[in-house]
């Protein structure tokens, strides 16, 4: 119960009913509402740094936009104007919707204008990066997946196949370790990845210590000595690395980055599903 109620605090409803599991990193299809409204709002005030006393839009931008009217929107030349409420109005219908394709399209053509100002560009990669989006600014002026779509694919199965399972307590963990990931949350996103791991071994075989449910579980299910070896050592990885399952003694933060983080989660994902897939056949494990 007590555990429960602490994973709970950390969460929100729909992510602790796991309705809400992929992180911002694999979802593509998705540009959540504190990143539309911070990309609006680097936007609005580069283009309203450019208007005159009357509100029309000056010098870049006139000209930013009118390339964009044609070459991005396929509207008529005549049809074009300086007035900047009308630009504003055209900004909130994109970013105050979640169409991620007519977003991400603004952001590419923005980045290969030359004459958007620089300070513009990095503020965008940086919002992307910081908010930790499906895509990231690469080169300077293109957008590139946070991660591979293969990636993306195996994950969201791994999910899928976590959230059927009759023991939920891995589940629990790579909810909460999906919710670290989209915080930034590093360390606390490879504990919780590795715990659903140790979860489903340890509800397996009833072991307490992950090492001794999987010398456990090899009596029943046939995994190869080297998988098991690699999972033993993604273990040792997470308790030899200082602030991941134990107190840093020095510094203010685990030496874990977004791309562990990242190879963490769908590992462990991918290991639950494989586990409890062998078991299955086994008929260890319910149906």
């Amino acid at each position: 119960m007590n555990d429960e109620y602490e994973r709970r605090k950390r969460l929100t409803f729909a992510e602790a009913e796991g309705l809400v599991p992929l992180p911002g990193q694999h979802r593509r299809d998705v540009v959540p509402p504190r990143l539309r409204a911070k990309l609006f709002q680097v936007i609005y005030g580069s283009i309203k740094s450019s208007c005159d006393y009357s509100f029309c839009v000056t010098h870049p931008w006139n000209f930013i936009l009118l390339r964009k009217h044609v070459d991005l929107d396929h509207l008529l030349v005549n049809r074009f104007t300086t007035n900047f409420n009308a630009h504003v109005q055209y900004l909130e219908g994109i970013f105050g919707s979640d169409n991620a394709p007519q977003i991400y399209g603004l952001l590419t053509f923005l980045l290969r204008d030359p004459l958007v100002p620089r300070n513009l560009k990095h503020a965008i990669a940086t919002i992307l990066e910081e908010g930790r989006a499906g895509f990231r600014v690469f080169g300077g002026d293109t957008l590139m997946p946070a991660v591979s779509e293969h990636e993306a694919v195996a994950i969201v199965n791994a999910l899928n196949d976590a959230r059927e399972l009759p023991r939920q307590g891995a589940f629990a963990h790579l909810t909460a370790a999906s919710v670290a990931l989209s915080e930034g949350k590093h360390a606390l996103c490879v504990r919780e990845s590795i715990s659903a791991v140790e979860a489903t071994v340890r509800s397996l075989t009833g072991k307490k210590s992950l090492s001794d449910a999987l010398v456990e579980l090899q009596k029943r299910v046939h995994i190869h000595s080297q998988m098991k070896s690699a999972i033993d050592k993604l273990y040792g990885y997470t308790n030899q690395e200082e602030g991941i399952r134990h107190p840093l003694l020095e510094g203010d933060e685990a030496n874990v980055d977004e791309a562990d983080a990242v190879f963490m989660f769908g590992a462990c994902a991918s290991l639950v599903s494989f586990i409890e897939s062998k078991a299955r056949v086994a008929g260890t494990s319910p149906a």
